[in-house]
């Protein structure tokens, strides 16, 4: 009897587990003739506080993001479209907690990032 609940239990749940997202994921990329949105999701409520988060793509870096309706298990990052154009396609997406000096230089993003951080994938446009 026990073995037929736990695998009714199961049933039951793992499709539930197998759709949550597994910490932050790039999920989607929109644009506007204002901006371009570049939403990135989490399971886990993203930290608020008195840091905020920086996105990296390559060399170039968005650091202007909301949380829609209030919502801080999802974070967008509202990028121009000068920027948006400088952006290489193809290059990976960090995720960086933390708008320090060395996040902000050439020479910080490539290999010294601070604070906690997240590796994206790719960004395609």
């Amino acid at each position: 009897m026990k073995n037929l609940l736990l695998v009714l239990c199961l049933g039951i749940v793992s499709p539930l587990l197998a759709q949550q997202v597994d910490g932050p994921q790039l999920t989607g990329i929109s644009e506007t003739s204002a901006w371009t949105v570049i939403r990135i999701e989490s399971d886990q409520p993203f930290i608020i506080g008195g840091n905020r988060y920086v996105l990296h793509v390559g060399d170039v870096v968005f650091e202007h993001s909301r949380h829609p309706d209030g919502n801080e298990r999802i974070i967008e990052f509202l990028v121009d479209p000068d920027a948006w154009s400088a952006a290489p396609k193809g290059e990976d997406a960090v995720l960086v907690y933390g708008l320090y000096e060395g996040n902000m230089t050439a020479q910080g993003r490539s290999e010294h990032m601070e604070g906690r951080y997240t590796a994206l994938g790719p960004l395609t446009k």
